[in-house]
């Protein structure tokens, strides 16, 4: 799905969101001198709605397959034949994380929803990504 051509930020908030949405969001600014995601992209929820603060939700955003960097294992793709309202094949960039105001995320830039399958793929990278070794968990 191309970029909506409907205005960011405003719009209806009828949808639930919810772990493993895919919307368009405008990062319109660098984020912590993050420059490579300074412009509107699809972006994954990866925080529960439910569970987080009532404004605040995780995302991280996705890139086209063609930034992949070969045998790193935090950018997971994600293919049109598996997603075809994505505009092409992707990767999910779990290796850059975000807290935005939901109310950001509207219902005219929703694209799609991981299935439970590619999610904990996703998933299982991120745990990865925030894995220290040497430290205990309790």
């Amino acid at each position: 799905m191309p970029f909506p051509n409907y205005p960011l930020h405003q719009g209806h908030h009828t949808r639930e969101i919810t772990w493993g949405d895919v919307y368009w969001f405008d990062f319109e600014r660098p984020v912590s001198n993050q420059y490579t995601v300074a412009r509107a992209r699809p972006t994954l929820v990866l925080s529960d709605c439910k569970r987080v603060l009532r404004h605040t939700v995780t995302v991280t955003p996705l890139s086209g397959l063609e930034h992949r960097k070969p045998n790193y294992a935090f950018h997971v793709p994600v293919l049109v034949a598996d997603y075809p309202a994505l505009d092409k094949d992707s990767i999910v960039k779990i290796d850059q994380l975000y807290c935005i105001n939901r109310d950001d995320l509207i219902d005219e830039h929703y694209i799609t929803t991981f299935t439970p399958q590619t999610m904990r793929v996703i998933y299982a990278q991120l745990v990865r990504a925030l894995y220290f070794q040497g430290v205990q968990y309790v």
